[in-house]
């Protein structure tokens, strides 16, 4: 007998004996009164225009599934050890107590699946479904040939495989035979996920198009297998989107067609569950949904949209569109129910940092569970949706899983010490227990409670709040903003507390940003503390670009007479190209970008306002996002972190300078979406996002102006007395 056939022996024993050990199924929710035949194991069926998941005893059920249920979390780097299984190790007599417990909160809070992760054995087969996640493509990119992958996979959302290698779908049967063995046969499992996250857009941040892997591809060495697969494929036709899309078609029908079919082969009783993709608004290409959908019998994905918490309204950012378009674009793609299988909104009441990790931010549990309970019913209540697993059971370490895997956030249905977020799983257990019955088109009996109305000055955009400001404290001729120009192209826009000061020609829209120093009489006035810049984050020919203003061409000046501000307005060109594979011209992006930045009298805040974008090149582009870029002087300043995508919060970004001080931006604005000022080595990566109204074409000669108010608050922060 070779290993191979001892190796697949001895999984199908063990299984057998697990069979025999395993608690005769009983049903994972109650009776209803829409069911379908019994077949004994889950199995997805359309029933009167919606998509249901039946159970083994043929109840017709939405799947409410959690992940990473298990008595351990991850270890706080600070403390040393692992907080949640420091408190279960040490409040839980036995290991089946805490089993028993667990399993008790997640049925009376709704939930009917464990999904993800859940790597505690004794949950499984005692009362909720689980789901399992194969690996079958990750798995194959790892090891020392680096001809077994596009992308080496290294865990969450990375990697790809190489499906052309030789030995992709002999390994691929393999690793399926000996998993899939474990649960052949059991009606608990709901049924089994693909893989986790794979970057079907290509490895890098700089090709996450949805068409770049064909130009991935081409890039690796030509001894490569895909390489080489690509080549034939090519076979001397000049290369365009429409080849690049019929390449991606074909490696997304070799991936699934060998996972389904290896899947099947050796588990013929149990659903296939897609491949949980990752950032589904954006680089997940239709042909890969398309794909998917002919191969499995549910399409999931990971989406962490943006509630607006005043209207209702889901969208897949702040001011972008609504999840539901997006969620039927998916479903005509794929043609199959779908599942989402991640999703959370953090809250910094938590007490943890909350700037890892995904997801929109709110303030409070209570605005948390409003947030949950809009999306969660928003889901139920579609046709095609055959359910969703909440992100997750426990809460992130406050230090981040890893120093590279910075997720520190409240993501928790409890925290780290065993303690259930009360309004969270009160609104998920209302909601859940009457599951069937939304998603057979009955309304919910949950109502969102109104939220606190917010202070007036949060309803204020930056510009109105920064004039208003310099109205309660009306200019004095003693301390007027000043505003010179020279001949040489230089000018100064300055204050009794801070200067700005440029010049035509230059890279950066503002050269120097510096601050009063507070010694007698010295012998330069002023500190300097950081630059100012824009960029530009655009799309052409299927490509992303992101490129500078480089080249200051104006510098005007305004004064508003009432409150003493003066203004500069600065108007600056980038150029970006980019050379393509195929021989054809480098595609070119040119714009022109205009700022204002204001200066009050007495104040040392800035008013930095994004005025307009305007094409000033020969071909159309696609804007997706403008970036204001404050940049340090000192050249390694390190940065701190704040939660991003923050309910009606400001979006801050700031540089920790040496001497204590904290120097960058803050906004309140609709149109400002985030801010990450981070540092790799000597190089600075300041980037406040702004958009809004969504991506939106460019012809050449068009001017945009921003639909909704996009400035920021440029400060000073010091430490000092």
């Amino acid at each position: 007998m070779t290993r191979k056939n001892i190796a697949t022996f001895l999984a199908v024993a063990s299984a057998a004996a697990a069979l025999a050990d395993r608690a005769a199924y009983t049903p994972v929710a109650p009776a209803t009164a829409i069911s379908a035949d019994a077949t004994g194991f889950f199995r997805a069926e359309r029933i009167d225009g919606r998509d249901w998941i039946v159970d083994p005893a043929g109840r017709a059920i939405p799947v409410l599934s959690v992940d990473h249920v298990r008595p351990f979390a991850w270890k706080d780097r600070n403390l040393g050890y692992d907080v949640y299984r420091r408190f279960v190790e040490t409040n839980y007599p036995s290991k089946s107590i805490w089993v028993d417990e667990t399993l008790g909160r997640l049925r009376s809070w709704g939930f009917n699946t464990l999904a993800n992760d859940d790597k505690e054995a004794l949950l499984r087969n005692r009362g909720l479904a689980h789901a399992a996640t194969l690996y079958l493509g990750g798995k194959f990119a790892t090891g020392d040939d680096p001809d077994r992958w596009i992308e080496k996979w290294s865990g969450c959302c990375t990697g790809f495989p190489n499906v052309f290698h030789p030995d992709f779908e002999s390994c691929v049967r393999e690793r399926a035979r000996e998993l899939c063995a474990k649960e052949r046969g059991n009606p608990w499992l709901l049924g089994w996920f693909l893989d986790n996250e794979l970057k079907w857009w290509g490895p890098s941040r700089n090709t996450r198009s949805s068409l770049a892997l064909f130009d991935v591809v081409r890039a690796l060495p030509g001894e490569h297998s895909a390489r080489k697969a690509l080549e034939t494929f090519v076979a001397g036709r000049p290369v365009t989107d429409a080849m690049r899309e019929e390449f991606l078609r074909m490696v997304a029908e070799r991936y699934f067609s060998v996972l389904c079919r290896a899947v099947r082969d050796a588990d013929p009783d149990h659903m296939i569950l897609g491949g949980r993709f990752a950032s589904p608004f954006l680089r997940m290409h239709p042909v890969v949904w398309e794909a998917c959908g002919r191969h499995c019998d549910v399409v999931s994905f990971n989406c962490y949209p943006w509630v607006d918490l005043d209207s209702g309204a889901v969208l897949d950012a702040k001011n972008g569109r609504p999840v539901l378009d997006w969620f039927r674009d998916f479903h005509l793609w794929a043609g199959k129910p779908l599942m989402v299988t991640e999703w959370s909104f953090p809250s910094l009441d938590s007490g943890l940092p909350c700037t890892g990790g995904a997801g929109q931010r709110v303030h409070t549990q209570a605005e948390r569970a409003k947030a949950a309970g809009i999306f969660a019913t928003t889901v139920l209540s579609l046709p095609f949706m055959a359910g969703y697993s909440f992100f997750m059971f426990h809460d992130m370490p406050a230090s981040g899983i890893s120093a590279s895997f910075a997720e520190d956030s409240n993501y928790g249905l409890i925290n780290n010490l065993g303690r259930p977020y009360e309004p969270l799983v009160s609104t998920l257990s209302q909601i859940q227990n009457e599951a069937v019955a939304l998603h057979a088109g009955a309304p919910s009996t949950w109502h969102p409670d109104a939220l606190a109305p917010e202070a007036d000055s949060f309803q204020l955009s930056e510009r109105e709040r920064f004039f208003d400001a310099a109205r309660v404290h009306p200019a004095h001729s003693s301390s007027s903003v000043a505003f010179h120009r020279y001949e040489d192209g230089h000018w100064v826009l300055s204050n009794s507390v801070v200067r700005l000061s440029g010049r035509t020609g230059s890279r950066f829209m503002v050269d120097e940003i510096a601050y009063a120093r507070k010694e007698a009489a010295p012998a330069e006035p002023f500190s300097a503390v950081g630059r100012w810049g824009a960029l530009l984050k655009g799309e052409k020919d299927g490509a992303p670009y992101w490129v500078d203003a480089s080249c200051v061409d104006s510098v005007d000046s305004e004064r508003d007479g009432t409150t003493g501000i003066v203004s500069v307005v600065i108007r600056a060109n980038g150029n970006g190209t980019k050379a393509v594979a195929d021989g054809r011209p480098p595609a070119s992006l040119d714009f022109a970008i205009t700022h204002r930045l204001s200066l009050a009298p007495d104040r040392s805040e800035i008013l930095a306002e994004t005025v307009s974008l305007e094409n000033t090149g020969t071909e159309p582009f696609l804007l997706t996002q403008l970036m204001m870029r404050p940049f340090a002087i000192e050249k390694d300043p390190e940065e701190t972190r704040y939660a991003p995508n923050l309910w009606k919060g400001p979006v801050k970004g700031y540089w920790l300078l040496s001497d204590g001080s904290r120097w960058g931006v803050e906004s309140f604005d609709a149109g400002v979406l985030g801010a990450s000022l981070l540092r790799n080595g000597g190089t600075q990566h300041p980037d406040v996002r702004c958009m809004a109204g969504g991506p939106c074409t460019l012809e050449p000669g068009q001017v945009w102006t921003p639909p909704l108010p996009m400035a920021a608050r440029i400060r000073r922060i010091s430490t000092r007395p």
